[in-house]
């Protein structure tokens, strides 16, 4: 289930590329850009989106304030939630809140609504982000990040080809 998961490309995409991801994990900051591509691929564009679920790992202890920020960055639109993320992935080592408002700023949000909403929807962030960790551990049997899957298929091969090669295999296209 995708539930209220920021998400990015075509609504009704026959190929939908879930990622459960942590905002301190090099890997997933080397997977990031490859979803983007993904999305501007002439043989998926218009034909698949890409689902972010939060799976912020215990040893990384700036992921899950990232990930709030990141979902505060997301009530003003899941454009923000895209940009913010790329910011967060770009400079993992200083992934704490004052950079958070500066990222805030450099992506357009407004900043006052930004602070806000991360000190006044902690809770609500925390319970996304424990139901997106459930939901990977239990249905997905996540053991790490990024965990990648397209339509419910585990994702191994981490590229654009991956994507297209296992969509193709499932006849998604």
């Amino acid at each position: 289930p995708l539930g209220n998961s920021a998400k990015m490309g075509a609504d009704n995409a026959p190929v939908n590329v879930v990622i459960f991801s942590d905002y301190e994990c090099p890997y997933c900051s080397k997977v990031d850009p490859m979803l983007h591509d993904a999305l501007k691929d002439a043989d998926l564009k218009g034909k698949i989106n890409v689902t972010f679920k939060h799976f912020p790992l215990s040893f990384h202890k700036n992921a899950k304030p990232a990930a709030k920020a990141a979902l505060a960055a997301k009530e003003q639109g899941d454009e923000f939630f895209w940009k913010m993320s790329e910011k967060l992935y770009s400079d993992q080592r200083n992934l704490k809140p004052e950079n958070f408002s500066k990222w805030a700023q450099e992506i357009g949000l407004n900043i006052k609504k930004f602070e806000q909403d991360l000190k006044n929807n902690d809770a609500k962030y925390e319970a996304e982000i424990q139901a997106d960790m459930k939901l990977g551990q239990s249905a997905a049997k996540v053991r790490g990040t990024p965990s990648l899957f397209v339509n419910g298929w585990s994702l191994k091969n981490r590229s654009v080809d991956g994507i297209k090669a296992l969509a193709k295999d499932k006849k998604l296209l």
